[in-house]
């Protein structure tokens, strides 16, 4: 028995389905309700999605840890140490290896940068002690399958049912000219509620140059446009 937030989910699909509630059909709907969720996901960094966890701690000497589940773009990661609280500068996996091709074998310090792999976030230099992360994140949105499990699709109900209607439509061949009108429909929606997000452009988590500034106490970094600010540690 599915949940009462997918179960509400499956039943608006399922009328709109032309009477059709066998099973067969509710598992196309089950599918595409799953879908729906990547989708969406991935076509923009919601602000109802973003998330922080501060429940991230290194060990010491060990140079990677696992992120919390659901995770889907890592946006930043402070390193908490009172008044020495900082963000990590985030890289991609080439850049640290072409430029730190040994960091693992370096003496143990505190990190200055991180790259992620899946769901494990790497450093470099390897930690020296116990430090806790804080990681600010967009979480990926889920409807869970479970009786326990929460509805994490606030939002964006009308989303997924206009997605999962026109998948369910298009896997069962039961009408192409509908699993087309539900499609645009989909496309519809998702236009106007990214439209509606009002975000300023997101700070890249990946910057191109990073220097440490004169006065030893920060870096500044150059966008790709060209704007230079500079980060400095602060109190957490």
């Amino acid at each position: 028995m599915a949940n009462t937030a997918r179960l509400a989910l499956q039943t608006k699909v399922l009328s709109s389905m032309e009477g059709r509630t066998d099973a067969v059909m509710v598992a196309a709907v089950d599918v595409g309700i799953d879908n729906a969720c990547g989708v969406i996901s991935d076509a923009h960094a919601w602000r109802e999605l973003g998330e922080r966890s501060s429940a991230v701690v290194t060990e010491v000497g060990v140079g990677h840890v696992t992120l919390p589940g659901a995770i889907g773009e890592l946006q930043r990661v402070q390193l908490l140490d009172g008044t020495q609280t900082y963000n990590l500068e985030l890289r991609d996996r080439w850049y640290v290896e072409q430029r730190y091709p040994a960091a693992e074998e370096e003496n143990p310090q505190k990190p200055l940068l991180a790259y992620r792999e899946g769901d494990e976030l790497y450093f470099v230099p390897v930690p020296d002690a116990v430090y806790t992360l804080r990681v600010f994140y967009h979480a990926r949105l889920s409807v869970g399958s479970g009786l326990t499990d929460t509805l994490s699709a606030d939002g964006f109900d009308a989303l997924i049912i206009a997605y999962a209607t026109g998948h369910a439509f298009a896997a069962e061949a039961h009408s192409p000219k509908h699993a087309k009108y539900w499609g645009e429909q989909f496309g519809l929606l998702l236009n106007a509620k990214r439209g509606g997000q009002n975000l300023a452009p997101p700070v890249r988590g990946v910057d191109t140059r990073v220097s440490r500034n004169p006065a030893g106490q920060g870096y500044s970094y150059e966008r790709d446009d060209g704007t230079v600010f500079s980060v400095y540690p602060w109190r957490a």
